[in-house]
């Protein structure tokens, strides 16, 4: 069960990590929050976290792809991309043409036939081949549409519909807002909102864990050949408490993340944590959740890091997202901000020892505080 997207004109891909089934009990947490706990009120059990992420490259070039669907039969396509690619001429003679003259992308049709020839057709993959956008889909759910500012999206995998139904309730707003920005600012956007908010559903009410979907979420930037991860991002979700001289902020979590080789590293706050102006607070970088997540298909990462040297990483962030709540007119209102990391943050990050040091700056969080309006009849930025 998974939720992967792919956002054709922005050209950005997103995907989560989590895999689950009926009977296990391999995870019993996630970077986001959800437990074994959690999955069992739904049915489900964590199996493990992966990267989705399947690739092949050979003489005529390479091919990767997000992939959804039954993990038997992505294993099946992946080892037919990888022969289509590397061996085309071990494959069928009706499909060794199709790959052989076809670059390739004609090697991912290739693999693709051969998996709906041999019944192992359960599976989405989307992603790049070449320079091609290229995807295969399965009668499962499913979703390719255009939504106003975001274009035309290919969604699958659980979360699909979920996802979806986000994408169409802020596409006109955003298109309003933002409709005049630039492709890269429209690519920056879409690349740090939308695993922001599906973060947020895991942190929230966990709908996305009802459908089997969340863990943690990767973002990437569609390039010939290739899906090049992005890199170097600090999630923070901050609830403003009490009144504006009080300048107290309760961080519900921190998530970091970072790439070495194929080999996903994610640390997070093992629970939430209360700021205050002019006073550090610290968390033993010993009880903070640390996760190494791998592909899919096995890693090249060179041995593992240490949380210590992750959290060393998170100062000076090349990526900052922020989901900052603060109760008005007796219900939480949410603003969401993204940044390339310049400038004073609401939540300040850095390692002292063997501790995760935190702290609130002031500006800051007047400057959050401010935008929020004063009831809740008023248009809160979303």
């Amino acid at each position: 069960m998974t939720v992967i997207a792919l956002f054709e004109e922005a050209r950005v891909g997103i995907s989560d990590v989590l895999l689950s089934r009926s009977k296990s009990l391999e995870v019993a947490r996630t970077p986001t929050g959800g437990t074994a706990e959690d999955f069992a009120r739904y049915g489900l059990e964590v199996s493990r976290l992966v990267r989705k992420v399947v690739s092949a490259e050979g003489p005529s070039g390479k091919a990767e792809f997000l992939v959804a669907g039954t993990v038997r039969h992505i294993e099946f396509f992946t080892a037919a991309l990888r022969i289509a690619f590397k061996c085309p001429r071990d494959l069928p003679e009706q499909l060794q043409r199709k790959a052989l003259l076809g670059g390739p992308f004609g090697c991912f049709e290739a693999a693709a036939l051969l998996c709906d020839a041999l019944g192992f057709s359960q599976f989405e993959a989307a992603g790049v081949a070449g320079n091609r956008l290229a995807h295969h889909t399965f009668d499962a759910v499913r979703v390719y549409e255009n939504i106003p500012y975001f274009g035309q999206v290919l969604i699958a995998g659980s979360g699909a519909r979920d996802l979806l139904g986000w994408l169409r309730i802020r596409g006109e707003s955003m298109l309003l807002k933002h409709g005049d920005g630039n492709e890269d600012d429209r690519r920056f956007h879409i690349t740090h909102m939308v695993p922001l908010l599906l973060m947020a559903e895991d942190l929230g009410d966990q709908r996305t864990l009802q459908a089997g979907v969340g863990g943690y979420y990767e973002s990437f930037v569609l390039q010939p050949g290739g899906l090049s991860p992005v890199d170097d991002c600090l999630t923070l979700f901050v609830d403003i408490i009490g009144r504006r001289r009080d300048a107290a902020v309760e961080v519900r979590q921190l998530l970091y993340h970072c790439y070495r080789g194929d080999m996903l590293n994610v640390l997070s706050l093992p629970a939430p944590v209360y700021l205050t102006a002019g006073t550090d607070t610290r968390v033993a970088l010993a009880d903070c959740c640390y996760d190494e997540i791998p592909p899919l298909s096995g890693s090249r990462a060179a041995p593992s890091w240490t949380p210590h040297v992750v959290a060393a990483k998170m100062r000076g962030a090349r990526n900052i997202r922020l989901h900052v709540r603060k109760e008005v007119g007796g219900v939480w209102a949410s603003r969401r901000r993204m940044t390339h990391g310049a400038g004073p943050q609401l939540v300040e990050a850095s390692v002292a020892g063997e501790y995760l040091r935190l702290s609130l700056d002031i500006d800051a969080f007047h400057k959050d505080f401010d935008k929020f309006y004063t009831n809740t009849d008023d248009p809160i930025c979303v």
